[in-house]
């Protein structure tokens, strides 16, 4: 499942728009981890998925998890139009994911 385009949208946005983030230390922190964990979403989706089926269900588990907690911390951390829009964005990429897992994996 190619997750890369809505993902590349959103990989600089927290750090770079300064104007839509809340600017507090743990925000500051937080944004960064959300940042690293779409970053290796987006390298996984680019490395192609195993063959493996235990080992495809087990990064596909990672991603939906990584893609939670990030929209978690930009529901947090961010205001205004860039936080619906990323947010609805993982949160879309996460129910794909999940739906994926329900369906193929054990």
């Amino acid at each position: 499942m190619r997750l890369l385009l809505p993902l590349a949208l959103i990989i600089a946005l927290p750090l770079a728009a300064s104007a839509g983030v809340v600017n507090t230390p743990t925000c500051s922190a937080d944004l960064k981890r959300a940042s690293g964990f779409i970053s290796s979403v987006a390298a996984r989706d680019r490395a192609g998925l195993p063959k493996d089926t235990a080992k495809r269900c087990e990064i596909w588990r990672l991603n939906a998890k990584e893609m939670f907690d990030a929209a978690t911390i930009l529901d947090r951390c961010l205001t205004g139009h860039e936080r619906t829009e990323n947010v609805a964005h993982l949160r879309v990429s996460v129910g794909e994911v999940g739906a994926l897992i329900a369906q193929r994996c054990r």
